[in-house]
C-alpha cells in the first residue's frame, strides 16, 4: 500500500508527501543452499533457505522546482524503516542455523546471508536536470543532469547475530573482536555519499538517444563478520 499527497504552485514549484510499505523477498542466490561463484566480486556464495522477507516502510518529502520545460531542481528528504533486513555475512565453521531438522553451516571463504533484527536509513537527495539550449542553440539536443545523496543507516543485530560473537566471559576474544562496539552497524551496501553526473544527447529525427554517466559511491559495508576484528 502507498499514499501520496501533492500540491502544485503557480511559481512552478511542486511539493509532495508520500508513504508506502513494500516487501523485499530474498532472491535465488540468497536462498539456495549451494555454492555459486560471483566472478565480479571474486566471492563464493552459499545461500540461507531460512531467510525471511524484509518489510520496508518508506517516508518521502520532495520539492520540485520546474525552471523550464526541460529544467528541474529537486530536493528530497527520505526515511526507511526495515524489519528483518537481509544482510551479507562471512561464513565460518561456528556459524550454524537450524532449518528443517538440520543445522546449516558455512565454511571459511564463503559468504552467506542472514536476517538482522531491524534497520533504518535516512537522508537527503539533491537532483538537477538542465537543457543546454539556453546557453547556445547548437547545444539544443544536449542535456546535463546529476544528483547528490547523503544518507546514514543503522542496523540492529538479531539475537542470532549477537550470539555468533564470543560472549563477554570469553575474554580476550570478546575484546579482540571489539564485540561491545559492533552490536549495531551500517546497512550492508549503503554508502554515506553517492553522486551521479550525466550528459545526454537526443535527436528525434534520427531516433537516437545517448547518455554518458559517471557515478561515485563512498565506502560501504560488503559483508559482516563474526570472527574478525571488523566487518568487511
Amino acid at each position: 500500500p502507498s499514499i501520496s499527497i501533492a500540491k502544485n504552485f503557480d511559481s512552478g514549484i511542486k511539493t509532495s508527501l508520500s508513504f508506502g510499505e513494500t516487501t523485499a523477498r530474498p532472491n535465488f542466490r540468497e536462498l539456495a543452499y549451494v555454492e555459486t561463484l560471483d566472478p565480479i566480486k571474486n566471492s563464493t556464495y552459499k545461500g540461507n533457505p531460512s531467510l525471511k522477507p524484509s518489510k520496508i516502510k518508506n517516508f518521502d518529502i520532495r520539492v520540485d522546482w520546474n525552471l523550464a520545460e526541460s529544467d528541474l531542481i529537486a530536493l528530497s528528504l527520505f526515511k526507511k524503516q526495515i524489519e528483518n533486513p537481509i544482510q551479507a555475512t562471512k561464513g565460518n565453521p561456528l556459524l550454524e542455523i537450524p532449518f528443517n531438522g538440520q543445522n546449516l553451516t558455512w565454511a571459511n571463504g564463503t559468504d552467506t546471508f542472514v536476517n538482522s533484527d531491524s534497520a533504518s536509513v535516512e537522508g537527503i537527495e539533491l537532483e538537477f536536470k538542465l537543457g543546454l539550449n539556453s546557453f547556445n542553440e547548437i547545444l539544443s539536443n544536449f542535456r546535463i543532469g546529476g544528483n547528490l545523496t547523503w544518507s546514514q543507516s543503522e542496523v540492529s543485530l538479531s539475537k542470532f547475530e549477537k550470539d555468533s560473537f564470543p560472549g563477554i566471559d570469553a575474554s580476550p576474544n570478546y575484546e579482540n573482536l571489539n564485540v561491545a562496539n559492533r552490536l549495531k552497524r551500517a546497512l550492508e551496501g549503503q554508502s554515506e555519499w553517492i553522486y551521479t553526473i550525466d550528459m545526454s544527447y537526443s535527436n528525434e529525427d534520427w531516433g537516437l538517444t545517448s547518455t554518458l554517466v559517471y557515478s561515485f559511491y563512498d565506502k560501504r559495508l560488503n559483508a559482516a563478520s563474526y570472527d574478525h576484528p571488523d566487518d568487511f
